[in-house]
Formats: structure tokens, C-alpha cells, sequence
């Protein structure tokens, strides 16, 4: 029901991770998760995206804020914690984004800068650095709907028709020479579900290829195996 908050359970299972992942498809970057696509985690992306459940983008943008912090603290992502942030949101087909009433995963996005931007806990970096949504990605007409496809069939699905939108691209990279001159960004490729890995390889190959290396993927929930290297698991704990 809209307005309904999270249950407790629920948010527990958004704020477990993050969890490091060994998808299908290597992006050649580190992939990340707040948990598996099961519980409370699956039931809150499809209230966002298929019953129109935008409020709940507020405690999955707080959770995944709060993985992009423990990552920067436990050095996985940028370890001097110092330089501006920006976040991609993975790319939406535009007839789905239409039927959602806009790209949900856009609006956990904007959500996630929010709560970075939020001080003290949130903050960014020590010094409280700059944190923006670079819409970057599209996809064009010509892509179906993933769900069913195999890797393989992922990949020819996305084939010449993931796109960067040149004008965002321009505008994220000024915008980061402003706030920091002299230093590269930080950039997290964010999606709500990873299956195959497939979306992300992509999207991280194209954003490279335009001089915008990604410094790591993070997912909402995966269908991916997990990584198995104690090492460098994520505890759970405030930061």
C-alpha cells in the first residue's frame, strides 16, 4: 500500500550487505550487492518498479549510501575519500521507464546522492566532497526486455544500442573539474538487480570507452554468485 513503511525485517535485509559478487559477465570492475534477489530486498524492487512504490526509493537510496561509505572506509572504493562522486544509474529502456511513470532507477539514484549529501553521517568523503546522478546511459528502441535471456543473449540484446547521452557526459565531467580540479572522480555504476552480469559489462566497457572509468558496480539485489574471499567481505556496521 503507498505511503506504507518498510517493516523492520525488510530494512534489515536492505542494510545487510554489501556483499561482493562473481557475476557471469566480469565487468572487470568490483560488483557489489546489498544481498541476494530474495526476501525483503526482492519484494521492495518490484514495489518500486512494478507498483509504482516511490517512497520506498528513500531506505534503498539510504542503504546503498551506506554501502558506498563502508566501501570508501574499508578502501574498495577511492581510498582517499576526498574526491567528488558520481553516480550512474544503469540504463532503463525507455518504453518501461514510461509504463513506471519515470526510470526507477534514476529515482534510487537521486536518492542515494540525497542521503550522501545529508550530513554528518552521510557524508561523502572527510571532507565532505560533492556527490551527483549522471544520467549517462540509454538504451535505444531496438532493446527488448532482459528477464528470461541467457548472458549470452543479454549481451546480443544490448549489442549497438547502449548509448551515452554526449551532453550528460560533458556536463558530469565539468562538473567534477569544478568541485575537485585536478582529480578523477569516483564513479559507481548503481542498478536495482544483477542477474548475468551482462547489463553491467557493457555499460562499464561504453563509459570507459568515453574516458569515464567505473570504479565499481552496486546493486540494489543479485542473482549472481557471491564472491567467495573473507578477506575483503563487508561487515554490516555503521559508519
Amino acid at each position: 500500500m503507498p505511503g506504507t513503511p518498510l517493516c523492520p525485517r525488510c530494512r534489515g535485509h536492505l542494510e545487510a550487505g554489501p556483499i561482493r559478487l562473481a557475476p557471469r559477465v566480469d565487468p572487470g570492475v568490483p560488483c557489489w550487492a546489498l544481498g541476494d534477489y530474495s526476501e525483503g530486498r526482492r519484494a521492495t524492487v518490484l514495489a518500486i518498479k512494478e507498483h509504482g512504490r516511490r517512497d520506498l526509493c528513500r531506505p534503498v537510496g539510504s542503504a546503498l549510501a551506506g554501502a558506498i561509505g563502508r566501501l570508501r572506509v574499508a578502501g574498495d572504493l577511492d581510498e582517499d575519500l576526498a574526491g567528488p562522486l558520481l553516480i550512474v544509474p544503469a540504463p532503463t529502456r525507455a518504453v518501461a521507464a514510461r509504463r513506471r511513470g519515470g526510470d526507477p532507477v534514476v529515482a534510487i539514484c537521486r536518492a542515494v546522492a540525497a542521503e550522501l549529501g545529508r550530513p554528518p553521517r552521510h557524508r561523502v568523503g572527510r571532507g565532505g566532497a560533492s556527490v551527483a546522478v549522471a544520467p549517462i546511459l540509454s538504451l535505444d528502441r531496438g532493446a527488448h526486455d532482459s528477464v528470461g535471456l541467457t548472458a549470452a543473449q543479454r549481451r546480443a540484446n544490448l549489442a549497438g544500442r547502449l548509448r551515452i547521452r554526449a551532453r550528460e557526459a560533458r556536463r558530469a565531467i565539468d562538473w567534477s573539474r569544478q568541485r575537485a580540479p585536478g582529480m578523477d572522480p569516483t564513479i559507481v555504476l548503481i542498478d536495482d538487480v544483477l542477474t548475468t552480469g551482462a547489463t553491467a559489462s557493457e555499460s562499464v566497457a561504453l563509459l570507459h570507452d568515453s574516458n569515464l572509468p567505473v570504479g565499481a558496480v552496486l546493486v540494489v539485489a543479485s542473482g549472481a554468485r557471491r564472491r567467495v574471499d573473507p578477506e575483503r567481505s563487508i561487515r554490516p556496521t555503521r559508519w
